[in-house]
């Protein structure tokens, strides 16, 4: 019986899993970054990078 409940519970978390990866290839309006500089509107594609070994999260926009 456990080894019943073992398998389903893996079974659910492989379901979960594969249902939860998406593309980030297509980047919506909405995941655009947006700022206002010295009275300009500045749109751009986001770029994220996280350093492990600092612990430290870079979240950059670069204007296409």
């Amino acid at each position: 019986m456990k080894k019943i409940n073992l398998m389903s519970y893996g079974l659910l978390l492989l379901i979960f899993g594969i249902f939860s990866c998406s593309n980030d290839d297509d980047l919506g309006k909405e995941e655009f970054i947006s700022a206002t500089i010295n009275q300009e509107r500045w749109n751009a594609d986001p770029e994220i990078s996280l350093d492990q070994e600092n612990d430290s999260l870079t979240l950059l926009g670069f204007s296409i």
